[in-house]
């Protein structure tokens, strides 16, 4: 029982941190492109 509530709670633990991972690469892509497309809005970089 409490082996496998571990085990759930760290695949859980995963999942969230591969979310938040994808995310904070979405978002820098997102910036970067922002960068290079608009030349007045370089504080998004």
């Amino acid at each position: 029982m409490c082996t496998q509530v571990l085990l759930h709670l760290s695949r859980y633990i995963q999942i969230e941190i591969s979310i938040t991972l994808k995310n904070a690469y979405d978002s820098k892509i997102n910036n970067n492109s922002l960068c290079v497309n608009s030349s007045s809005n370089y504080e998004y970089c």
